[in-house]
């Protein structure tokens, strides 16, 4: 319950020695008295810097794809597909979790002053990323807005998917 929890920069201190003690695998604990910011500032920079993004490379056409599906139903059974079908075990549950924790944020949105289309900004472009080396500027940027709906999408519609 925290405002603009994913918004707001934490401490860079205090990121960095969380960070150091993740990457030695030692075991991390998150005190009531840690700046929640630096732990979301923290697991955004988990998300941006994996060698592959969540929702994988390979599946990124298809949930573009989706974005222009315009009957809604068939929408959200090609995105319950993807995420559920095609999507790596491993993924699907992290996935999953994210958007439990995020659709939490969104339920307490008088707090955190967060809402689906604020969080799409943030996670989607870590999270649904076009790894085609060649993609130019243009079309990549032309992708952002579906990049950002699609995530939108899973978000307000978690229950479904």
């Amino acid at each position: 319950n925290s405002e603009g929890i994913f918004r707001l920069s934490g401490r860079a201190t205090q990121i960095e020695k969380l960070r150091d003690q993740l990457d030695q695998g030692k075991k991390v604990f998150f005190s009531q008295n840690m700046d929640v910011h630096s732990v979301a500032n923290l697991f955004k920079q988990w998300l941006r810097e994996m060698p592959e993004p969540i929702l994988t490379w390979k599946l990124y056409d298809d949930f573009i794809a989706a974005h222009d599906i315009e009957n809604q139903k068939e929408k959200l059974d090609t995105l319950h597909r993807l995420l559920n079908k095609k999507l790596p075990k491993v993924n699907k549950y992290c996935f999953q979790y994210m958007l439990q924790l995020l659709t939490e944020v969104i339920k307490n949105e008088s707090y955190t002053k967060l809402n689906a289309s604020s969080l799409s900004v943030v996670f989607a472009p870590n999270v649904l990323v076009n790894g085609d080396p060649n993609a130019d500027a243009f079309s990549i940027s032309m992708q952002f807005e579906a990049v950002n709906k699609i995530f939108e999408d899973m978000l307000i519609n978690y229950d479904y998917l």
